[in-house]
């Protein structure tokens, strides 16, 4: 079924790049200016630039799938003390819109989006809600923060790099999916 949906916009964006002799819909002969032409035209890119974009935003989604390990964690207000101190070593794991993971100390899950190619927004992201030393408490606090609206996403290589609200997430591929 969704090929056909694919299908059908593809012939309209094709459609709109062609000589036009006849009405698409009714099969009456038409006299076409250069105005309708360029209009037929521009309708045509705006399609494509919609297509492409939906398309560049699933394969962004196809990256972000998989477990990844915190890596560098830095905030508006300074440092937050060692990753290796936290009672358990923060991570996330993110496949098809959904995310779990631990941040230190509490576990959460929740949905997420990936908007264009730059940016994801969390929702419904539900915490655990223990007692935590204060590392692991500080780290805690800061995906907290991150999960509260949109985040600015870079990829490159090796690492998905969260930025929001002064705060900088770097996260690495978990080295168990590299096998």
């Amino acid at each position: 079924m969704g090929g056909g949906i694919a299908r059908r916009a593809f012939d309209l964006v094709v459609s709109c790049f062609g000589p036009r002799d006849r009405c698409l819909t009714t099969g009456v002969p038409v006299r076409e200016t250069m105005s309708h032409r360029l209009r037929r035209r521009f309708i045509g890119l705006v399609g494509i630039v919609l297509i492409a974009g939906f398309l560049n935003s699933c394969n962004k989604a196809d990256e972000l799938s998989g477990t990844w390990m915190l890596d560098e964690a830095s905030t508006a207000q300074g440092d937050l003390g060692p990753i290796k101190q936290v009672e358990n070593a923060p991570y996330i794991s993110m496949n098809d819109g959904e995310i779990n993971g631990n941040a230190g100390c509490n576990a959460f899950a929740g949905t997420y989006e990936v908007r264009a190619s730059s940016a994801i927004v969390f929702e419904d992201v539900f915490m655990e809600l223990k007692g935590c030393d204060p590392v692991s408490n500080a780290y805690d606090l800061l995906f907290g923060e991150v999960f509260g609206g949109e985040v600015d996403l870079r990829m490159d290589s090796d690492s998905m790099i969260w930025t929001a609200a002064g705060n900088e997430l770097r996260f690495v591929r978990s080295s168990a999916e590299d096998n």
